[in-house]
């Protein structure tokens, strides 16, 4: 099982690196799955992560000024930009190595949801 320290850790830099290493993993257990439904994992993190930096709305003109030593910088192709999603959201260049599930439709964030 997971520790709730442990998942923490994950959740910064390094989650990139344990998603890659257990994403065939994931895939393989998806692949059994007797019922042939679509599978929702859920990872509500309440007070775990930041969200305004994990899937950053450069977008908003209040974004920036308001978190000026937070704040991740738009898309502009460098390593330490935001990777856009959509034109107003990006997500956080340490998370990149998410895009591909995010392109395929396998990955979405919600944002500001839950209690």
């Amino acid at each position: 099982m997971l520790s709730r320290r442990k998942f923490l850790n994950l959740a910064t830099s390094d989650i990139v690196d344990y998603v890659e290493d257990k994403q065939e993993n994931v895939q393989v257990s998806i692949n059994k799955s007797s019922s042939g439904a679509d599978i929702l994992v859920y990872i509500f993190q309440r007070g775990a992560a930041d969200g305004l930096n994990l899937v950053v709305p450069y977008g908003d003109p209040n974004y920036a000024p308001n978190r000026p030593t937070l704040a991740i910088p738009a898309p502009d192709g460098s390593n330490d930009s935001a990777v856009n999603l959509d034109g107003f959201f990006g997500l956080n260049p340490n998370l990149s190595a998410l895009m591909p599930m995010f392109d395929n439709g396998d990955l979405a964030m919600i944002h500001a949801c839950g209690s």
